[in-house]
């Protein structure tokens, strides 16, 4: 009698995909349904870091090479799913990465036939690089530093990727007028909430050559440029061309700032991570 698996046929298209994985515990469908299946982040940290950096090679990169910003934004896009034990997948500016599990079938051959077994399911995280990745952004300026915002236009709600620029002051105001999503003048790009709390923020402060300008691009992603068009901030959600359906950020009134896709059954390409 031998018990025979699809395992290496699953993870074998995950390789063949260019995925770097790291594999859980097999578990049964009663941790699936149950949510007890994870993967502890604090042991793939490390290897977060060491196969980022072998995936860059691919196109002659490094870690010192590209933004901090959008390798932060895909380790806790990770970090957020391990902890609430959820399976997801997004890509940042050419960083794919995922969490999910697979479902391996089995069965016990014997006497010329064959039975099924219980499936049984791995959670993985895994990630890669498909493109390379955008370089670091313009330095801190002394010109950016601590420099004042001038008074801009509400621009509502929303801001739709044809091109839409929002530039220094320029702001998304809540339909509930309690949050405020604003291009400053020294860099930074700020999410604020009541009593100018700061909800969100780039951390782009000082960085590059004002005056600076948000543009939500074709190709579906949401960039800030300084004066010489350098980006120095990026949703990271851009795909090659631009002939793609009008995509649209959204500051909504639970706190949440959203880059949604609404021809895609308003697919979440990007978020804040702030809703109350």
């Amino acid at each position: 009698m031998t018990v025979t698996s699809d395992r290496d046929d699953k993870r074998r298209i995950l390789y063949n995909e260019g995925w770097s994985v790291i594999y859980g515990d097999l578990i049964n469908e009663w941790d699936v349904i149950t949510g007890i299946a994870s993967i502890p982040f604090g042991a793939t940290g490390a290897w977060f870091s060491q196969q980022v950096q072998a995936q860059l090679q691919k196109f002659q990169q490094s870690l010192s090479d590209v933004s901090d910003d959008i390798v932060n934004q895909a380790r806790d896009y990770l970090k957020d799913l391990l902890q609430h034990k959820n399976t997801g997948e997004r890509n940042f500016d050419g960083l794919g990465v995922k969490v999910g599990i697979l479902t391996y079938e089995r069965r016990l051959e014997a006497f010329g036939g064959w039975t099924k077994l219980p499936d049984n399911y791995q959670p993985y995280l895994a990630l890669r690089i498909t493109k390379p990745m955008t370089p670091i952004g313009p330095p801190i300026t002394t010109e950016a530093k601590n420099r004042p915002t001038p008074s801009g236009v509400n621009l509502g709600s929303r801001l739709k990727t044809n091109g839409q620029t929002m530039n220094e002051g320029d702001y998304l105001q809540s339909d509930n007028g309690f949050y405020r999503f604003i291009c400053q003048g020294d860099g930074n790009i700020v999410l604020y909430g009541p009593g100018n709390s700061v909800v969100w923020q780039s951390h782009t402060d000082g960085r590059g050559y004002p005056p600076f300008r948000i543009v939500a691009q074709a190709d579906r992603n949401i960039v800030q440029y300084d004066r010489n068009s350098t980006p120095s901030w990026r949703t990271g959600t851009g795909i090659a061309g631009s002939d793609h359906p009008e995509c649209v950020l959204v500051l909504q009134d639970d706190r949440n700032l959203v880059f949604y896709d609404p021809a895609d059954h308003w697919k979440v390409l990007w978020s804040t991570n702030t809703a109350t």
